[in-house]
């Protein structure tokens, strides 16, 4: 939480697997667009389970060298 400057995690509930072209993916509300599921991950046929794994994709890629944001937070991060 203290790493990406978030104030808690409730945001979270809201978060759900969704479909991008016919392929699951999680809308990052950050990029405005949709972080497609990776190929070789199976999904549970229970969309609470399914959701918890979105939860878990979309917080990885936020905190991943690879999110577009990253670049901004190393150029204006202040420590």
């Amino acid at each position: 939480i203290e790493k990406m400057g978030w104030q808690d995690l409730n945001w979270l509930e809201d978060v759900h697997m969704g479909y991008e072209e016919s392929r699951p993916a999680v809308f990052d509300r950050n990029i405005n667009g949709w972080v497609t599921v990776p190929e070789d991950i199976d999904l549970p046929d229970n969309q609470q389970d399914r959701d918890m794994i979105a939860r878990e994709l979309l917080i990885k890629f936020q905190m991943s060298d690879r999110h577009p944001l990253a670049d901004l937070r190393k150029a204006y991060a202040k420590f």
